[in-house]
């Protein structure tokens, strides 16, 4: 005869103690693992003295993995959250727990309640985790890996591209955010078409004011019933482009995976045809669900055998981590290069591990 429990109570409070415990130490094993492995290929290189510019200090390199720490846990949080839940029900299996508690009338869907829910709260925080870092983390972070690699203390990045949804666009050589007297693109190219009429503006530089982009040798030539037009000119004003919208379009350039929901949202705005910001927006959402398919997945595997074999278990549950990374990778890969609709791309793996780990949760031994 089933029985059922209150919610809160000692026996949630005994499994989710359990359950952060082993989340700590999952979170632990994993984010170390990819910081040393991040060390051993990028330190060496960022403090030898012999390079183009003075050498990274111990502060700067501190920094920077506490910078990308969020961004670590964004690649592995499934992973972590499903090893906590599969280190849960060993240390309870170990303990020789769960025999009394399915012999009280307790199944073993609600005594794991807590790390179900754990896995919820997990994916819903990887979504707003995702947000914060993009609007708090990412400007330092990107400033001091730059900083890092080219031994520059004037942050400046090369050939950023901005397009707009009419099809104009513009070309920067090279941009530096953080310029005295405000944002300065050196090398501007803009290329408009409204109805038959082109425009082309180039300028040696342009600066930021607040309000929009002063111009230095700036040239605009308009092709208008195959005649050409050129005419000197001193403001920006026929495309959109602010620095942020520059900022935006260079991450999706360098780092897209680490962009936010909001950004790749703004992106698939201004180009609706580009695969990639579909891909990635409807990929941001589905990995994050990837913490509760996981976990339903990977919990049965314990309550295989209840006896003996954890390790086993344990290793089963990591292989089934590599599948579902590397399935849920090619098919990324396949949308953000339009092979393959978006939509499919981003909920194939979801979809076909989640009808795995519910027969398995449902046929589950309680």
């Amino acid at each position: 005869m089933k029985r059922s429990l209150r919610l809160g109570g000692r026996i949630d409070r005994y499994v989710t103690a359990h359950f952060v415990g082993s989340y700590a130490l999952a979170a632990g094993l994993l984010v170390g693992l990819f910081i040393v492995l991040d060390a051993a290929s990028n330190v060496e290189g960022w403090v030898d003295e012999a390079g183009p510019g003075p050498p990274a200090t111990l502060l700067q390199v501190l920094r920077y993995y506490a910078l990308n720490l969020p961004y670590i846990f964004l690649q592995v949080g499934p992973f972590v959250t499903v090893m906590a839940a599969m280190f849960t029900v060993s240390k309870l299996l170990a303990k020789n727990e769960v025999a009394p508690v399915f012999s009280a009338g307790v199944g073993a869907h609600r005594l794991l309640m807590p790390v179900y829910l754990g896995a919820v709260l997990m994916s819903v925080s990887m979504l707003g985790l995702r947000e914060a870092c993009g609007r708090w983390l990412s400007g330092p972070r990107d400033e001091l890996i730059h900083r890092l690699k080219t031994r520059r203390s004037e942050l400046e990045y090369r050939g950023v591209i901005v397009r707009n949804l009419d099809g104009s666009f513009a070309v920067i050589d090279r941009y530096s955010p953080r310029a005295d007297g405000g944002p300065l693109a050196h090398g501007l190219t803009v290329k408009t078409r409204v109805g038959g009429h082109f425009t082309k503006i180039e300028a040696e530089s342009a600066r930021w004011d607040g309000v929009g982009w002063v111009l230095e040798g700036g040239l605009r030539t308009d092709l208008v019933n195959d005649e050409l037009h050129t005419s000197p000119v001193s403001l920006l004003k026929e495309v959109e482009l602010t620095p942020s919208l520059i900022e935006m379009y260079r991450r999706s350039r360098d780092a897209p995976l680490e962009m936010t929901m909001g950004e790749v949202a703004t992106l698939l705005d201004r180009e609706p045809d580009q695969p990639a910001w579909a891909t990635l927006w409807h990929y941001f959402l589905t990995f994050s669900l990837a913490n509760l398919i996981l976990v339903l997945v990977g919990v049965p595997l314990m309550f295989s055998h209840e006896r003996g074999r954890g390790a086993e278990r344990l290793a089963l549950g990591g292989m089934m981590c590599v599948f579902y990374f590397a399935f849920d990778f090619v098919l990324r890969t396949m949308g953000l290069h339009g092979f393959l609709s978006p939509v499919l791309a981003a909920w194939s793996p979801v979809l076909v591990f989640g009808v795995v780990g519910l027969f398995l949760t449902e046929a589950m031994h309680s």
